[in-house]
């Protein structure tokens, strides 16, 4: 396991590694622990919260001037003062 970090933090380079300064080791998670019965949602909640979330960002956006209609619409810069 040791000689697949090593090999994996070879491919990123010392200029971008001394930019984190946060390092933690987690440990692996099975997928059986990850995928089981109790982690499924049904379509019907997903919607209902996916359409929550988008009439939030409408209400948001509803007095803007800009063409911005949800979230994945802004951009970095003059975008973000609409919040």
């Amino acid at each position: 396991m040791a000689a697949v970090v090593t090999k994996y933090l070879k491919r990123i380079s010392d200029p971008m590694l001394d930019k984190i300064d946060i390092h933690i080791e987690v440990a692996r998670v099975d997928y059986e622990n990850s995928s089981g019965d109790r982690m499924r949602e049904n379509r019907e909640s997903i919607r209902k919260r996916v359409q929550a979330a988008r009439n939030i960002q409408q209400q948001r956006f509803a007095g803007s001037q800009s063409d911005i209609t949800c979230d994945a619409d802004m951009r970095v810069g003059r975008d973000t003062a609409v919040l």
